[in-house]
């Protein structure tokens, strides 16, 4: 007679998880929790913060010509990095009409930028930067005409700023 040979499965023992298995859970677990607390502190500045607007229109001028076609941005000043609120290109004319919403605790600073060569020094940009008063967030603030060239408004209340920017010769 033949011996009976009986087969036994044993359970396999349970895998272990390996360390570099364990590195990736344990940096997912932070990651959701860093979307989470992002998430919410962006929720509680929406909640306890303010919806600030401001409407900008005006003309721009170089040498008592209209300067169309040029791209004008409205920003927020801030302590580290500016925020863009808004851009529009000028009409044919030169006028522009541009709204800007922010919503943030504190008040914002709003100011208006427009880049271009109107009294810029050769292979220079100048940049002109209008600064609003915080007076006029929520309404409208016409700058009327704002001559490029010598970087003033016909705003009494406009502080104007040009500077050029230059390519580093080198």
């Amino acid at each position: 007679p033949s011996p009976i040979i009986k087969v036994v499965h044993l359970p396999s023992p349970p895998l272990s998880p390996s360390p570099f298995t364990l590195c990736i859970f344990a940096n997912m677990g932070k990651a959701f929790l860093a979307f989470l607390l992002i998430s919410s502190t962006w929720a509680v500045i929406d909640a306890i913060g303010t919806k600030q607007n401001i409407t900008v229109r005006g003309q721009l001028k170089c040498k008592n010509k209209n300067v169309g076609d040029t791209l004008v941005e409205l920003w927020d000043k801030e302590l580290k990095k500016d925020d863009l609120l808004k851009s529009f290109t000028t009409s044919s004319d030169g006028h522009f009409f541009i709204v800007g919403h922010e919503t943030q605790i504190s008040k914002i600073h709003p100011y208006i930028r427009v880049k271009h060569s109107c009294g810029a020094k050769p292979d220079c940009t100048r940049v002109t930067e209008i600064h609003i008063d915080q007076m006029w967030i929520g309404k409208q603030k016409d700058l009327a005409f704002i001559n490029l060239e010598k970087g003033d408004s016909q705003d009494s209340d406009a502080k104007v700023v040009n500077k050029d920017e230059c390519p580093v010769k080198g």
